[in-house]
């Protein structure tokens, strides 16, 4: 859940113009979160057990008189009916569909029978099926919540691998076997974020049984997990872990680098090619009819769709470096680079100069090798070719969330109960052994950058891109 026009609404950010830099940063493609959405509530279907992409869908409350096509994109289709919604295909395959009068729903991937049964469950009056750990997170008041219920979800064998596997746990079996009991009665995780300030994170972990009086020993295996998935928050590492009762629970406040992190996995689809900025027309009357042709939005010149993509491109590498900037261990960092790097695929091409897409395209490839070698796979860089091959070794889970393009997960490459600290020492040692590596990579896409911005200047003029 992001209220977003809660949180432009704060002091701290109408004094730091949030919503003009988010503005600024949506239409050039940095941010594919609209500024003028009032409020996201999305889910997600996650099957952690098999490698397969889930399904999402989102709601979202917007400026009355907002169109489909504002969010879908151009299309040349005119909408139809889906259930008893108007729908557009927009971009990545994602389905859009018009609710009501200042709600608008999107699913993906976008499967025509889902979505038709979405909407005339969200037209009836019959109550759906929701996880009742997921309805009670529902009810917070706090400006982004995210939730997951992991109710019967952990496998009891890979949970005690774990924990065998943790130094300490390992000389006190009977202290480890009370903590795989109750890991296994686990009912849902949720964070809580709240702009003023400061920015302050309350996560809560829920159990069914009351725990353990060890929050160091919970907060040890919290911050390994998220590790191991290389989604590490360093403010997780040093927040004081309480326990009370059937709740596990640590409160910290963020840093906004660490915010745009936690933020980078929720990518809503970008629309279909660069779009001007358009005001939304006043709300018209709701009527049973045939829906309109969708209307196509304003187009750009090509000099300004390459302008937005180069912003964009250069946006989204100076957040992640300022987010690097400040992690005190930049080997948990896998997944942020990687979904970094989606960000940069996902940005809209129709219109751009072909030499910067290879070099979004380049950007976003060396990206995910960076991720590759935080996970513990060798990479190979060529200085002078600026070419780079990837060597699998091994690695434990690993996690790639991004609501939107669905949910990847797999588990580590190793035997279950024999050789998962093994794996963990290799891995650390690829890890450190490729540092050399990894900041030749970030040095190839300087010069990438400086040489492309060059190009770009002395073909549309010394003001290219501009800010």
């Amino acid at each position: 859940i992001l209220r977003i026009q809660e949180i432009l609404q704060t002091d701290r950010a109408v004094r730091e113009q949030w919503g003009d830099r988010q503005s600024e940063r949506f239409l050039s493609g940095a941010s594919s979160i609209p500024p003028w959405i009032e409020v996201l509530v999305m889910g997600a279907l996650v099957r952690p057990a098999v490698p397969e992409a889930a399904w999402s869908a989102a709601l979202m409350q917007v400026p009355a008189g907002t169109e489909l096509a504002t969010l879908a994109g151009d299309s040349d289709a005119s909408p139809e009916y889906l259930g008893r919604s108007p729908a557009l295909r927009g971009a990545r395959d994602a389905l859009f569909l018009d609710v009501r009068p200042g709600l608008l729903g999107v699913m993906a991937p976008g499967y025509r029978q889902d979505a038709g049964r979405w909407s005339r469950q969200m037209s009836s009056r019959a109550d759906p099926e929701i996880s009742p750990i997921l309805l009670e997170v529902a009810q917070r008041p706090e400006h982004i919540v995210l939730a997951m219920d992991l109710q019967d979800m952990l496998d009891p064998t890979r949970v005690r691998s774990r924990l065998e596997a943790d130094d300490t746990l390992a000389r006190e079996p009977s202290t480890r076997i009370r903590i795989a009991t109750q890991l296994l009665r686990i009912r849902g995780i949720e964070m809580a974020i709240t702009v003023g300030e400061t920015i302050d994170s309350t996560v809560t972990i829920s159990f069914n049984d009351d725990l353990m009086r060890q929050p160091a020993v919970f907060h040890k295996i919290f911050n390994s997990v998220l590790a191991d998935m290389g989604l590490g928050i360093d403010e997780f590492d040093t927040a004081e872990p309480v326990i009370d009762g059937k709740t596990f629970t640590i409160r910290t406040p963020l840093a906004e680098e660490s915010l745009r992190r936690i933020l980078s996995i929720i990518v809503p689809p970008p629309p279909a090619r660069p779009l001007a900025e358009a005001e939304p027309e006043p709300a018209a009357e709701a009527v049973q009819t045939p829906p309109k042709a969708a209307r196509s939005a304003p187009l750009v010149t090509p000099r300004e769709a390459s302008r937005q993509y180069l912003l964009a491109v250069n946006h989204i590498i100076d957040d992640l470096k300022a987010a690097n900037a400040r992690a005190k261990t930049y080997a948990r960092t896998a997944t942020w680079h990687d979904n970094f790097a989606r960000k940069i695929v996902n940005l809209s091409t129709i219109g751009v100069d072909q030499e910067l897409i290879a070099y979004g395209t380049s950007v976003a490839g060396k990206l995910r090798a960076i991720a590759a070698s935080l996970r513990g796979q060798e990479i190979d860089v060529s200085a002078q070719q600026s070419n780079l091959t990837y060597s699998y070794h091994s690695h434990p889970a690993w996690w790639s969330f991004n609501v939107w393009g669905g949910v990847d997960w797999g588990y580590g490459g190793y035997e279950v109960e024999s050789n998962l600290q093994q794996v963990r020492q290799r891995q650390a040692e690829v890890v450190a052994a490729g540092a050399k590596d990894r900041l030749g990579v970030w040095q190839q896409i300087d010069d990438e950058r400086a040489r492309v911005e060059t190009a770009m200047r002395q073909r549309y003029g010394d003001d290219f891109p501009g800010k």
